[in-house]
């Protein structure tokens, strides 16, 4: 009895397709990674821009309620850190102490003075940021003039 021998062949390497299908898979990788990093960036930067305005806005509040006595004019002033240009208002206003008691029946001495710092920047998406703080009116002062 004869027995036949085959020869088995075992071709090496990757077809056309193999490396057009890798390509493929490794280019939309490379896509979703980097449109992450991007975004991660514009996020980073938001941050740091929102972090900004809010130490602006603090300092500035702490700045107007440091001497009720003497509040310094309301103003618009800009400010440029990092490259951003933030606008800051600060304005000031009599309230009332209870909000069922008009303010115009309220002794001076007894209302409150309500400081409001706006800080607001990014353009064309503007963004901004509010503080309010509330201080009495020092006495014998004659409050904010009207």
């Amino acid at each position: 009895m004869r027995q036949v021998q085959r020869k088995i062949v075992v071709e090496s390497g990757f077809t056309l397709i193999e490396v057009l299908v890798a390509l493929a898979v490794l280019g939309t990788a490379a896509g979703l990674l980097l449109a992450t990093q991007t975004a991660s960036g514009r996020l980073a930067r938001a941050v740091m821009e929102r972090e900004n305005a809010v130490w602006l806005a603090r300092s500035r509040l702490v700045e107007a309620a440091a001497f009720p006595d003497r509040l310094p004019p309301e103003d618009n002033r800009e400010d440029r850190h990092e490259g951003v240009n933030y606008q800051t208002r600060i304005g000031y206003r009599e309230i009332s102490p209870l909000t069922e008691v008009p303010i115009d029946k309220v002794p001076r001495d007894q209302r409150l003075i309500e400081i409001r710092v706006d800080v607001a920047w990014g353009l064309p998406r503007p963004a901004s940021v509010t503080m309010l703080t509330y201080t009495r009116i020092p006495r014998g002062s004659a409050g904010l003039t009207q």
